[in-house]
């Protein structure tokens, strides 16, 4: 998997017979606890972005949107981002 990963996302020269690592440090936490430690480390959340409907404004409404609203909700802050439904709040 790893070799897939390196072959997929390296430019072919860079490519060499030492191995490689990647890392997701995030894998195993739950968005509230992602939310939680980028908040402490200071993450720039309003330049991130999760919305599937709109490049513009969030919409407060899909899937991805709500479980980004919840997961700040019950991290007892607020989002930095501007949403099109004003009125969106977690379920």
């Amino acid at each position: 998997m790893a070799a897939a990963v390196v072959s997929g996302n390296v430019p072919k020269h860079s490519l060499s017979s030492s191995s490689s690592n990647s890392a997701a440090p995030v894998i195993g936490m739950s968005k509230t606890d992602i939310v939680k430690r980028g908040l402490e480390l200071g993450a720039p959340f309003q330049l991130t972005w999760s919305c599937y409907q709109s490049e513009k404004i969030a919409c407060g409404a899909c899937e991805s949107c709500a479980l980004r609203l919840r997961a700040f909700a019950r991290a007892g802050a607020a989002d930095p981002l501007r949403y099109a439904d004003p009125g969106s709040r977690p379920a």
